[in-house]
C-alpha cells in the first residue's frame, strides 16, 4: 500500500462536514482546519504511522452511542430507536482516506441507489412507476417485491470473506478493526451490539456493491 499523501489528507479534511457532534475526545474537525498546512502535515505522518504499525490509537476504540427515537411506535420499545455512534473526528478523517482508496477497488452496482453520491432513491421509485405503467398499458401482471432490511449494516457475515480480502488489499489488519472496541450509551440503556470499529461510512462502501435499495 502506498503511503498517504498530504493531498489525500487535505481532500479528506475538506470532505468532512462542520458542526457535527464529537466523539469522546471532544476534538472537532474544525480544529484541524484551523491548523492549516501544519495540521495536514502532522495528520499525514500520523496516519502513515498507523498504517505502518497496523495499530489504532487506544482513544479511537472509545465511542458514544446516542439512542434516537424513530418517532413511530412505542417509545418504551428499544427496537423503535436507532443508535448514532459518535467517534473521534480524527478517526473519521482516516476513514475518509480509506474510503477514497476503497472506492477505487469496489464496484458499486448500478442498482444501488441509496447512500451513493449523485444517485437518489427517487430515481429507483421513478423507474418502478414507469415499469408499472407499461405493464398496466399492456394489461399484464406486474409483481414487485419489497424487502425491509432492518439493521442491515450489522448483518454482513455472509459477505465477511469479501470484506477481509478488500481490507487485506489496503493493508488493514483485523486487529485494527476489532480489538478492544469500547462504547458507552448516553441517555438510556440500549441493548445493541456494534461488531466493527469503523463507522457506517466505510460499511456503506463495502456493502454498497451488493445491497439494492
Amino acid at each position: 500500500m502506498q503511503p498517504w499523501t498530504a493531498d489525500e489528507v487535505r481532500k479528506a479534511i475538506k470532505k468532512m462536514k462542520a458542526g457535527k457532534a464529537t466523539g469522546p475526545d471532544g476534538i472537532p474537525v474544525e480544529a484541524w482546519r484551523s491548523l492549516g498546512e501544519l495540521g495536514v502535515r502532522w495528520l499525514t505522518e500520523f496516519f502513515n504511522n498507523i498504517t505502518r504499525s497496523a495499530k489504532m490509537p487506544e482513544a479511537w476504540r472509545d465511542s458514544i452511542i446516542v439512542p434516537i427515537f424513530k418517532r413511530k411506535g412505542d417509545a418504551m420499545n428499544c427496537t423503535n430507536y436507532r443508535g448514532i455512534k459518535l467517534i473521534a473526528h480524527t478517526m473519521k478523517i482516516y476513514e475518509r482516506l480509506l474510503d477514497m482508496r476503497l472506492r477505487e477497488m469496489v464496484e458499486i452496482s448500478p442498482d444501488q441507489f441509496g447512500f451513493v453520491p449523485e444517485r437518489s432513491t427517487i430515481d429507483a421509485i421513478f423507474t418502478a412507476r414507469q415499469l408499472m405503467e407499461k405493464y398496466r398499458e399492456k394489461n399484464k401482471p406486474c409483481h414487485l417485491a419489497f424487502l425491509d432490511s432492518e439493521k442491515a449494516y450489522d448483518r454482513y457475515l455472509n459477505r465477511l470473506g469479501q470484506f477481509i480480502d478488500i481490507f487485506e488489499r489496503v493493508s488493514l489488519s483485523d486487529s485494527m478493526n476489532y480489538n478492544d472496541e469500547e462504547a458507552y450509551v448516553l441517555q438510556m440503556e440500549y441493548d445493541r451490539v456494534y461488531d466493527a470499529l469503523f463507522s457506517c461510512d466505510l460499511h456503506i462502501t463495502l456493502l454498497g456493491d451488493g445491497q439494492n435499495t
